[in-house]
């Protein structure tokens, strides 16, 4: 029997948290899990659901919360070495989630894994072609340049060596995977330890997301990538990132048509144009300003993910929403 630590982040997923813990609760490979809840006032019942479930809650108030200093107060409470990182709305597929999920990093060389994350159809179909990008249905396991947040495990002993950063605004499970591999370990993603993992649609969502991921990628890989660099000088940083507009639009606008089509959402065709403007527009303020950052050599170090304002003309566009 191997035991466990399942360290989930909740804040308000009652919706979604009585079948992610009866899933667990399933599950094949005989383990013995300990529950971790890291919950952020939470006022719908969420934590009545992850009592009921024997699960161990513990509160930080959305004023203190990031991504990093979640992760990073389950990992310090777990008292295991093997501990699987998971959002609270993400439902595994299959009982034999957690076996996949765990049994690579019995090799010493693997300090993480990724699982695949399949989207909720219908949910929201452009969301769809970015998970069916990011996590394709692979046969066998495969070395990855990162593991996620949202569905991955990671050793802890590596993990007390490589903390996640509590001031980055995204990418956080980046960062630790980037280290990582630097140091030689491996990261193994396994299409077999799927869940479902979908957002609804939500304009502010999609710029935060978007802006955040593309602001943050440019400071972290600005020493790996010397283009960075050099799109960073002089009037670059205004210029550069129509470029990585035109490669989003290119990977993810016609496959999400695609998707509408294929999968009988023409009603949500309709959306498409507004869905890429906010994303488009997200992305070239975040690489504008994160090239800003590499050229002054200094990204924020404060969490500010949910008070950055969104631009007001994005507000406009929730109509998109119903």
């Amino acid at each position: 029997m191997t035991d466990v630590s399942i360290i989930i982040r909740t804040m308000n997923e009652a919706e979604y948290l009585g079948p992610v813990l009866a899933k667990i609760a399933e599950q094949s490979g005989g383990f013995q899990t300990e529950l971790i809840l890291i919950d952020s006032n939470s006022n719908d019942g969420t934590l009545e659901i992850a009592l009921k479930y024997g699960s161990r809650v513990l509160q930080l108030p959305r004023a203190e919360f990031s991504w990093g200093r979640a992760l990073n107060l389950g990992m310090e409470t777990a008292t295991n070495e093997y501990c699987v990182l998971l959002s609270g709305h993400c439902l595994p597929v299959a009982n034999g989630w957690l076996d996949s999920l765990i049994r690579p990093l019995s090799d010493p060389s693997v300090a993480a894994t990724c699982g695949r994350q399949v989207p909720r159809y219908g949910q929201d179909p452009f969301e769809e072609a970015e998970l069916e990008r990011w996590f394709p249905p692979l046969a066998g396991n495969k070395s990855f340049l990162m593991f996620t947040s949202a569905n991955s495990a990671l050793k802890r002993s590596f993990w007390q060596a490589h903390r996640f950063d509590e001031a980055i605004n995204s990418l956080e499970d980046a960062d630790v995977s980037a280290r990582l591999k630097k140091d030689g370990y491996d990261i193994q993603y396994v299409p077999a330890a799927a869940v479902y993992h979908s957002h609804s649609i939500s304009v502010a969502g999609i710029y935060r997301r978007w802006y955040w991921r593309s602001r943050v990628g440019m400071f972290l890989r600005k020493d790996t990538n010397p283009r960075i660099k050099t799109a960073s000088r002089s009037l670059w940083p205004y210029i550069a990132p129509l470029e990585m507009v035109f490669v989003t639009i290119g990977r993810y606008f016609f496959k999400g048509l695609k998707i509408c089509l294929m999968q009988g959402y023409i009603s949500q065709l309709w959306k498409s144009p507004f869905y890429e403007l906010v994303r488009e527009y997200a992305v070239y303020t975040g690489v504008r300003d994160g090239l800003l950052d590499v050229k002054t050599n200094a990204a924020p170090r404060q969490f500010s993910y949910y008070s950055n304002r969104v631009p007001r003309f994005i507000d406009l566009l929730r109509f998109v929403e119903k």
